[in-house]
């Protein structure tokens, strides 16, 4: 397969209720959502990082920049035969290890 066009679009979205943990409360919820068009088919997906590094390191920002700068100039050069092919074409995009043993 070979993908054509991916878009990244900022959605903010107004939730149902806040979402409250001891650090902060969240009354709106931004995501990127991904559309994906390759071989006359479209395919949405969405980013669901946060606004800010609460939870992971990963922000909005932060994942936007990934996407459009690495991933997404990698696939669109790339032919896909399988999924496990993205995994490869990946492979080498690490966070830096904390000494902990991540990677």
């Amino acid at each position: 397969m070979r993908i054509e066009q991916v878009s990244l679009r900022l959605l903010k979205m107004k939730l149902k209720q806040p979402f409250v943990t001891a650090l902060e409360t969240v009354n709106e919820r931004k995501i990127i959502l991904v559309e994906v068009k390759a071989e006359g088919e479209t395919g949405y997906g969405e980013c669901l990082a946060f606004e800010t590094p609460w939870y992971t390191e990963e922000t909005i920002e932060s994942a936007y920049t990934i996407l459009s700068s690495l991933l997404i100039p990698r696939l669109l050069r790339s032919t896909i035969e399988h999924p496990r092919d993205v995994h490869q074409l990946f492979q080498s995009i690490k966070r830096k290890s904390n000494g902990k043993g991540f990677n």
